[in-house]
């Protein structure tokens, strides 16, 4: 490993509104521009061009368009709301497309703040539109050159649908977008989920699963489509299968293993080669004893980094430089929710969370 600089990365996600209209306030007018360029100083992340191609002072971040209303409900881009959003003097690196939430779908019609969901498994127009817009988009907020990645969930809306079906049309799904993210040097990354709940539960056992990844993966063979890999899913999803003693063939689950993180290690291995991109966040699904929130009952809470105890610290290390080491990983973000606290101690928690990634990837120079 190189240089560890830090390149500040930011989800919008961690400041979600029900509508769109009430996040644009909330982000433009409570909050103010000055405080968003403020808080973009502290906002964990490290973006992996930096120790692989020498020090950067540019500012990357993450964002859920269609939660900043950046399209119209037919996936047209809003240019006023992006010309506001690139006043901002930021550069985007990844880029969330919007998403199923274990079947509850976050739009209906105009009710919550997106203008649609998109659903992979699904190989129709409204898939198709949806990925090409927020391509079309990049075209808008960063230039070509500069690699960039759209982010994906592989949840359907519906339950009933099998494994094998599902991988046969997400394939079918990239194989149509492949020369659009082509031509604007974009990536898609589709994201392993965690613990499912309700109707979707019986979708937990693969969607999380490295081998569903591998499988998907080996449908379509190309630079511009791989896996991103979010560490407190598999925390989550890795709970699920030890307390359920599903039996695995290459993985064995074990509280033990839970404990010491076995199973992120396992996955980034096993994809190691398409694997473009991380999230980072912490979660207790490791904790037998401990209770999910009531806002995350499958242990998918995003806390921040500080919540890292002594005896788990290496064993999170240890996963982050395995991360790192991924040789075609664009680079990763740390996915966490403020906690509401003051103003001053979220961004100190940012702040710390920052200092406690930079220690361990400078631990594996």
């Amino acid at each position: 490993m190189k240089n560890n600089n830090t390149a500040i990365t930011y989800n919008y996600q961690s400041i979600e509104r029900k509508t769109r209209n009430t996040a644009l306030r909330y982000l433009f007018g409570k909050l103010g521009v000055q405080f968003l360029k403020s808080i973009f100083q502290f906002i964990p992340g490290i973006d992996n061009s930096i120790y692989k191609k020498g020090a950067s002072d540019t500012l990357f971040v993450e964002i859920v368009p269609s939660f900043l209303g950046m399209f119209t409900k037919h996936w047209e881009i809003k240019m006023k709301t992006v010309t506001r959003f690139l006043s901002l003097g930021v550069s985007v690196r990844s880029m969330h497309a919007p998403w199923i939430d274990d079947g509850k779908i976050y739009q209906t019609a105009r009710k919550s703040y997106l203008e649609n969901v998109l659903d992979l498994t699904e190989n129709v127009s409204a898939t198709w539109n949806c990925l090409f817009s927020h391509v079309q988009l990049y075209s808008v907020l960063a230039p070509k050159e500069q690699e960039k990645v759209l982010i994906v969930h592989p949840l359907p809306a519906k339950p009933g649908k099998t494994e094998k079906e599902m991988i046969q049309t997400i394939s079918a799904v990239v194989k149509k977008t492949l020369p659009v993210l082509q031509g604007e040097n974009v990536r898609l990354v589709v994201e392993n989920m965690p613990w499912l709940k309700k109707h979707h539960e019986e979708y937990t056992a693969f969607l999380g699963d490295a081998l569903f990844f591998d499988r998907l993966m080996n449908e379509v063979n190309s630079p511009f489509y791989g896996v991103l890999f979010d560490w407190g899913h598999a925390n989550s999803f890795s709970r699920f299968m030890t307390m359920r003693e599903i039996k695995h063939r290459e993985h064995f689950f074990s509280e033990e293993a839970l404990s010491q993180f076995e199973y992120q290690n396992y996955f980034i291995k096993r994809l190691t080669e398409k694997i473009f991109y991380g999230h980072l966040s912490f979660n207790e699904a490791h904790v037998k004893t401990a209770k999910a929130p009531f806002y995350a009952k499958n242990y998918d809470s995003h806390y921040d980094l500080t919540w890292l105890q002594e005896d788990e610290y290496l064993f999170y290390r240890k996963n982050v430089l395995a991360l790192a080491h991924c040789p075609s990983l664009v680079g990763m973000t740390i996915e966490s929710i403020p906690s509401y606290v003051s103003r001053r101690k979220r961004i100190q928690r940012y702040r710390d969370s920052v200092e406690i990634l930079n220690s361990m990837l400078q631990s594996g120079s």
